[in-house]
């Protein structure tokens, strides 16, 4: 159903990096976010020292993570919002 669905915002508020951690997951990630439609999308990474990332198929730093959205996404740039009161980064791509 999302592949017909356009929204007109997407919050991701530190839960993408639950997809990256094997790589079944982290292949539908992909497709995903390749099929996405979307004007904006609000993006919090999550903190690269986290342990629940300890062996993950990827675990990219807050950076390379928004590369990654745009790389694989209809998005085009993105805005470095701030750090939220937890230590970790918030975008908006659009």
């Amino acid at each position: 159903e999302i592949r017909n669905t356009h929204f007109n915002v997407v919050l991701a508020l530190n839960i993408f990096h639950h997809f990256l951690k094997k790589k079944d997951s982290y292949d539908k990630f992909v497709d995903l976010l390749k099929n996405l439609q979307t004007e904006e999308l609000f993006f919090e990474s999550h903190l690269p020292d986290e342990s629940g990332m300890q062996g993950a198929y990827k675990d990219y730093s807050p950076d390379e993570f928004v590369e990654f959205l745009l790389r694989n996404s209809s998005l085009k740039k993105a805005e470095y919002i701030g750090i939220a009161k937890d230590g970790r980064s918030l975008y908006k791509l659009c």
